[in-house]
């Protein structure tokens, strides 16, 4: 996957409950905070500052709107390949909550990333030089494992009414090896295939104006009214609340 830049907002303060990053990801607020709750000490990340979330981590993140403004972010997708491309043999210090107020030269580097229809790979690898020498470097590449697999197949068409034994045809295995490999990762088909088209509902409608219908259709379901209930069972809000 090449790194894209994507622009999301809500109208309104949310709780996402928990939710995975699929991809290696940088962004900077453009206005509100995000929070990330944690044991010790939560994690604020104020209006704009640049953060970094490492490829499968997991979070709880508090979307906080500004006094009269939407919550907005600029997100930097990073491909695998362009952080494979950058990284040295030797790993550098990592924190998987970074956070920083940039200096010139980062706040530059990631303007001109924002600005670009599509951004060039000597721009990224830019960023991530600036990144490391913060004390920050994504995890390069790995074997990717079946449920990684599952996750690229299902993500490209999420509108599809997919199911395990389609799935498994098209990884070119039998549907008992693919669940038996899922459950080895402690997952399933019928998790994964929730979650992920409930991540690409919060995406689609944070991210360009679209109707709730349209976002259900654009993830598989037909009735609006089963997706806005399982989107809230699934972060805790309804899907319009976000909307602008």
């Amino acid at each position: 996957m090449k790194s894209r830049v994507i622009r999301v907002s809500a109208r309104n303060t949310v709780t996402i409950r928990r939710i995975m990053m699929r991809q290696s990801m940088a962004g900077r607020i453009v206005s509100g905070s995000k929070i990330l709750p944690q044991p010790q000490r939560d994690i604020r990340i104020a209006a704009g500052e640049i953060f970094c979330f490492e490829r499968r981590s997991e979070w709880q993140i508090i979307q906080q709107a500004a006094l009269g403004k939407p919550y907005a972010a600029e997100l930097l997708l990073i491909g695998q390949s362009d952080i494979d491309a950058f990284a040295a043999q030797s790993p550098a210090p990592r924190t998987f909550a970074f956070h920083t107020r940039p200096d010139a030269a980062m706040a530059a580097a990631w303007q001109k990333l924002a600005q670009a229809a599509e951004p060039e790979r000597a721009d990224v690898l830019h960023l991530l030089a600036l990144l490391d020498a913060q004390g920050w470097r994504f995890s390069q590449g790995e074997t990717l494992s079946a449920t990684e697999k599952l996750e690229r197949l299902l993500a490209a068409q999420l509108h599809l009414p997919w199911t395990q034994t389609q799935a498994a045809a098209a990884l070119g295995l039998s549907t008992s090896t693919l669940k038996r490999r899922l459950h080895a990762e402690h997952t399933s088909f019928a998790v994964l295939l929730r979650q992920l088209r409930m991540e690409n509902a919060l995406f689609l409608l944070m991210g360009q104006p679209i109707s709730v219908g349209n976002a259900a259709a654009a993830c598989g379901y037909r009735s609006p009214g089963r997706f806005a209930a399982a989107f809230k069972q699934h972060f805790g809000f309804l899907p319009s609340e976000l909307q602008n």
